[in-house]
């Protein structure tokens, strides 16, 4: 009510004066020697990305973590349960190589498990937008339009990010005696690995991009990514995130042979 009141007398306040210039022998239009226009100057990705862009991280995390972690935990501490695990370190190979194979056996799971499921995401949004064609729902949903560059960077980030958890998984596990425990100290990761997320989602228009935020770790990641999805990233900071990450990978996997090198943390019953 308060707005239309206002609305009505500015327009009321607007023709005395402009009767008052004329009557003056005035243009009215001197009161206004020039408009102001808004106009969006962001990539087309940003405007179409809307709440699927915003939230991939978000479910490329979910997609990783169910994949990888059933496959990881059990072969760490499941095959601690089962009596296995014994048998596989006595095997004529390094215990790098073994932590290797179940890391890459995991990420396998991890990939498989993430594309999947953001097909099965890239489906549902582009059923929504077919028959809520410019409604409000669709604009909300947003549209991902990634050219092959971008949707390679995106696959790498990816990549990289689904071998640092799954090494992540792989040490946790092995420290684990049983599955259920496994599941137990592996379940605080997923907050560890939202937290990241949520700061960005809340307060990405308050944080100035320098280089030094993509070395950050899992934070560098979702940060790529949004960049990414709206088509805002540069090669330099691609390339901080990539060996920040890889770093991350090589220290994860660096504790996951530790684990397996160590009895105390293989026999630990």
């Amino acid at each position: 009510m308060v707005g239309k009141i206002q609305q009505a007398l500015s327009a009321y306040k607007q023709r005395i004066v402009g009767e008052r210039l004329r009557a003056a022998g005035l243009d009215p239009g001197v009161l206004e020697p020039f408009l102001v226009r808004q106009e969006d100057l962001s990539p087309k990705e940003a405007k179409s990305a809307g709440v699927m862009g915003s939230m991939t991280p978000y479910f490329l995390m979910l997609f990783i973590m169910m994949g990888a972690m059933a496959v990881i935990i059990d072969a760490t501490a499941g095959e601690k349960e089962k009596g296995t695990l014994e048998v596989l370190l006595a095997a004529p190979i390094s215990h790098l190589q073994i932590a290797a194979g179940k890391l890459l056996a995991g990420l396998v799971f991890a990939v498989l498990t993430s594309v999947s499921g953001l097909i099965g995401l890239a489906l549902g949004a582009a059923y929504t937008q077919r028959f809520t064609q410019g409604s409000g729902i669709a604009m909300a949903t947003g549209n991902l339009s990634l050219g092959p560059a971008a949707l390679g960077y995106l696959f790498v980030t990816a990549l990289l990010y689904a071998a640092m958890i799954t090494a992540l998984l792989l040490a946790v596990g092995m420290y684990a005696r049983s599955f259920k425990e496994a599941q137990t100290y592996i379940s605080p990761l997923y907050m560890i690995l939202i937290i990241p997320m949520l700061v960005l989602m809340f307060a990405a228009d308050y944080l100035h991009q320098t280089l030094w935020l993509y070395a950050v770790p899992v934070f560098n990641v979702y940060l790529a990514m949004d960049q990414l999805i709206k088509g805002q990233a540069s090669l330099a900071a691609l390339g901080v995130c990539w060996l920040s990450t890889g770093v991350m990978v090589l220290l994860a996997l660096a504790w996951a042979t530790r684990n397996f090198n160590s009895e105390s943390v293989v026999f630990r019953n």
